[in-house]
């Protein structure tokens, strides 16, 4: 899956002025998150959100984001969630800080594509 070619909603409904906006205001009111948009990659069946924008903490690691984004999305228990930030595999054990700074975008959210992935063999 690449999750660079996924058409982002948020991006093509607020201009980039509106989404730094929408950043800064995020970031005086809750300063140490990060701004991230989580989008169901096309092939995903699971949840009924196309695109999710939340602020999270930056100390976060993807692997607690994804407890939170499992239950929220109702991920069946056979399934799993796999992330992408553009055409990499994100690991789930490096902070929202971390993924935040090496990968945010030119309007500053975080885009984190998510599919599931069967977890029995």
């Amino acid at each position: 899956m690449k999750g660079s070619h996924r058409r982002w909603g948020f991006l093509q409904q607020y201009t980039q002025e509106e989404r730094i906006g929408l950043v800064r205001r995020m970031k005086r009111r809750l300063p140490g998150h990060v701004p991230l948009v989580l989008a169901r990659a096309s092939q995903c069946r699971v949840g009924t959100h196309q695109e999710l924008r939340v602020s999270a903490p930056g100390h976060l690691r993807l692997s607690q984001l994804h407890c939170a984004l499992k239950a929220r999305v109702q991920v069946p228990p056979r399934h799993s969630l796999i992330y992408f930030i553009g055409d990499h595999l994100a690991p789930l054990t490096c902070t929202l800080a971390h993924l935040y700074h090496h990968h945010a975008h030119q309007d500053h959210f975080l885009y984190i594509t998510f599919c599931q992935e069967n977890a029995q063999g």
